[in-house]
């Protein structure tokens, strides 16, 4: 045993060569069950690199992480982008609105990631008044849906929020907004392809779509996972050339930008009709009236699906019944449809750990 005060000697085992997976993460698990992914060091350093890139940060950003670090989301923000930048992490214990907008006027935080619950919280409180001697600088989002409102609001009160695109396999975000892309473009687009990088969009027989075609998306690419913990997963969501399959519908353009316009299995299927739940949320969203949404398929006898909506009002907003959101939405001009049949308010939505709202929760 060392006496008190001396440090004992610690044999650190050899670097793993970097093709091997170093890390195993499980994903949110809010549409299926949660899976094992593998993660080498080098997908890790790779997209350590492009995120730093992309974001514009260095040692002297201050990081807010208030996700699980068991999490994607978290590991990042808290552990390794940090050490990556050498810069400092404030990791808070829980998602609390209230005193994270203390601590980061209190730590100077300039950065923070996660779902679109926490920008939410935070640009409400911003928009009351709170953190009048500093504000976050700026909000990645990637793994949820992030309203384009939600960004223009971000905006107005100091905060440049940006929708990204990644998940838990490609090791963070793989695609990101550059530094001086427009916030008009930030909030319609999930980020422009990051360095290295391949996203497409194919049809269903998997031939590469022309720039802004929609289709299933797949990636490829340095940040990409090697394998899931489960074999046979793998060989459904990795083809042979290399490319992955994440289960997402969206389009690419001729400048490489990317907009997830909703998952494969969050499709609605209104006789015949296939359309997706991400941009009625979008819409139903934009109303003031409404501080989260979520939309599913729930059960029609004529049709076999209709769409429900699943609704938290905004503070202080009283329920009334859904004429005015079902005005709203005609004026935006969602196509009748796509209007929700069913109308539930709920004093809050069911989420992950991280923030991202867990739909195979909600009753159908």
């Amino acid at each position: 045993m060392p006496a008190r005060g001396e440090v004992a000697e610690i044999t650190l085992p050899e670097p793993l060569p970097a093709d091997v997976p170093a890390l195993l993460l499980y994903t949110s698990g809010t549409t299926s069950a949660p899976k094992g992914a593998l993660l080498t060091s080098a997908a890790l350093i790779a997209h350590m690199h492009n995120f730093a890139r992309a974001l514009d940060v260095g040692a002297d950003c201050v990081i807010l992480c208030a996700t699980p670090v068991s999490h994607l989301g978290g590991f990042v923000a808290g552990v390794i982008f940090p050490a990556f930048l050498g810069a400092r992490s404030v990791i808070m214990p829980g998602w609390r609105p209230d005193e994270a907008v203390e601590v980061i006027g209190q730590e100077r935080a300039s950065l923070a990631m996660g779902a679109t619950v926490f920008l939410s919280d935070l640009v409400q409180r911003y928009e009351a008044g709170a953190g009048t001697d500093h504000r976050l600088d700026l909000y990645a989002c990637a793994g949820a849906t992030l309203p384009p409102a939600l960004v223009l609001r971000a905006e107005a009160v100091g905060v440049r929020a940006m929708r990204c695109y990644g998940m838990t396999e490609t090791a963070g975000v793989c695609a990101a907004a550059p530094g001086d892309a427009a916030v008009e473009r930030r909030s319609q687009w999930d980020g422009q392809i990051l360095p290295g990088m391949e996203i497409e969009a194919v049809s269903p027989d998997r031939v590469p779509l022309p720039a802004g075609g929609e289709g299933e998306l797949r990636i490829r690419g340095p940040q990409l996972l090697t394998a899931y913990t489960d074999a046979e997963r793998t060989r459904e969501q990795i083809d042979s050339e290399g490319w992955f399959y994440p289960g997402d519908v969206g389009v690419v353009d001729d400048q490489g930008w990317v907009r997830m316009s909703g998952r494969i299995k969050d499709i609605i299927n209104r006789g015949g009709e296939k359309f997706s739940a991400l941009d009625i949320e979008s819409a139903i969203g934009s109303h003031p009236d409404v501080s989260a949404v979520a939309v599913t398929a729930v059960p029609d006898e004529r049709f076999g699906e209709a769409v429900g909506a699943w609704l938290v009002l905004a503070p202080g907003v009283g329920w009334d019944g859904p004429g005015p959101l079902i005005q709203h939405l005609e004026d935006v001009k969602l196509a009748r449809q796509k209007i929700p049949t069913r109308w539930t308010v709920v004093p809050s939505l069911p989420t992950t750990a991280s923030g991202k709202i867990q739909k195979n929760k909600l009753a159908g």
